[in-house]
């Protein structure tokens, strides 16, 4: 985990000295900064090698902004859903590529496998027009 820089919203809303349950426009705007500010710090350093985004209240219209401003936004190529086997199957479409981690602490993350499916790879082949 040396080589990777976790992103973790409720270390973020607790920094910024804020209750996550009464979180008001201003707060989550300036929470959102901040995520913003650590995603475009970390794609720009050469010691990190992925960013892990934690958030335990995720949902489709997060999922999607964070995409839309890493690949507006950085270098980076691709956005992976780590997650476990079988959980929030909903929003694998969302990403470039699905991590399956193992459940059981005593595996170590670089064990993870991707998750082979025929729809990300007819996804990821669609040439796509100038």
């Amino acid at each position: 985990m040396r080589k990777q820089h976790v992103i973790s919203v409720s270390e973020i809303i607790q920094s910024l000295g804020y209750n996550p349950s009464e979180l008001d426009e201003y707060s989550s705007f300036l929470i959102n900064e901040e995520i913003k500010k650590q995603i475009k710090t970390v794609s720009k350093a050469n010691r990190a090698h992925s960013i892990i985004y934690s958030n335990p209240d995720l949902n489709e219209d997060i999922i999607r902004f964070i995409v839309f401003y890493v690949n507006e936004n950085t270098d980076i190529q691709d956005v992976l859903f780590l997650t476990e086997e079988g959980a929030d199957e909903d929003y694998y479409e969302l990403f470039n590529g699905v991590a399956i981690f193992p459940v059981v602490k005593k595996i170590h993350i670089v064990e993870c496998r991707m998750l082979e499916s025929s729809l990300f790879k007819w996804i990821h082949n669609i040439p796509l027009e100038d």
